[in-house]
């Protein structure tokens, strides 16, 4: 089914995605890295010794993982990761955030029999579909 991928493969996926984290860095900085970064893979392109090959290829992870960290997300990076919040109240999706727990209870805009309708279902969805079993405990 899937291959076990080379060395090699790895070697360039990392490469590719470490140009792309350096197009995200500032105008200024970015020629410089880039030069580095070819000349880098130039210089070890014809390394044959599989420990070294591998060490490089960590060395690169790690030049990822720090561009990961410093270099500014752009404006739909987390569209495009799927990430985000949304809030549905009566329908209609609300822009902003949800609002803290028991607001709309303590502001009377769901009644007392709505939230333990809502509360019920929780608790089964909670049980898997089935009905919480009974309290045995003092209260």
């Amino acid at each position: 089914m899937f291959e076990r991928l080379s060395q090699s493969q790895l070697v360039k996926s990392a490469y590719r995605e470490l140009l792309r984290f350096i197009r995200r860095l500032p105008a200024s900085e970015q020629p410089a890295k880039l030069a580095e970064a070819a000349e880098t893979m130039r210089k070890h392109r014809s390394e044959t010794n599989a420990q070294k090959v591998s060490d490089l290829h960590k060395e690169l992870v790690a030049k990822i993982g720090w561009l990961r960290i410093v270099t500014p997300r752009r404006q739909g990076d987390s569209q495009r990761i799927g990430a985000g919040n949304f809030v549905i109240r009566d329908g209609k999706l609300v822009e902003g955030r949800a609002g803290s727990k028991g607001n709309r209870v303590a502001d009377g805009k769901v009644s007392m029999n709505e939230a333990r309708e809502i509360h019920h279902r929780l608790l089964r969805r909670q049980y898997f579909g089935k009905d919480p079993p009974k309290s045995i405990g003092p209260f």
